[in-house]
């Protein structure tokens, strides 16, 4: 089977021709799309050395996706609105929460999941931005807002729904309510 590539490449994409890979495959795209972003952020180039090459964004380019860096790694921002991300941990457990600052990380277990990433581990962090509220209300208990709570109730992920300005998570063992800006 032959692929060809297009002669003209639109304009949307004429920034980022690297391939969209989760591993470093080596070949005329050296690394991964995660460090290019990252390095982009860092100084507007998939690599230092490519600085000369790359142009600045046009005015008339819209921003589509919102990328920033937490913890040294190019991360998209998500707004609450879209919960698409709490969908795809589907099957997940919460088993940490820690909150600072207007900011939750909620580590989910999602070991099936994991297992199609090349850096080993079972777990995912999700960084909440701007987390006004959260709790957690067992299907047989009262609600708590305790991160111990409901850590030890064991929350789990099944569903998510955006409802009235905050995502509510429906699990196996009861409904994680959270509101926050972006994740």
């Amino acid at each position: 089977m032959m692929v060809r590539t297009p002669d003209v490449v639109p304009a949307s994409r004429e920034r980022a021709r690297w391939v969209d890979a989760h591993l470093d495959r080596g070949g005329p795209n050296r690394g991964s799309l995660w460090r290019a972003r990252a390095n982009y952020l860092r100084f507007g180039a998939c690599e230092e050395i490519a600085k000369q090459h790359v142009r600045g964004p046009r005015l008339d380019e819209p921003k589509a996706r919102q990328w920033s860096l937490l913890d040294d790694v190019a991360v998209e921002r998500i707004p609450s609105s879209n919960v698409s991300t709490w969908n795809l941990l589907h099957d997940g457990a919460v088993t940490g929460i820690e909150r600072s600052d207007g900011r939750a990380s909620i580590i989910v277990d999602v070991s099936y999941l994991r297992t199609r990433f090349a850096v080993p581990g079972t777990t995912f962090r999700l960084e909440l931005f701007g987390c006004s509220h959260l709790e957690f209300t067992p299907y047989d208990q009262a609600t708590t807002s305790s991160l111990d709570e409901i850590v030890q109730a064991g929350a789990d992920i099944l569903e998510a729904r955006n409802e009235e300005g905050s995502v509510v998570v429906w699990g196996s063992t009861g409904v994680l309510k959270v509101r926050y800006q972006e994740v």
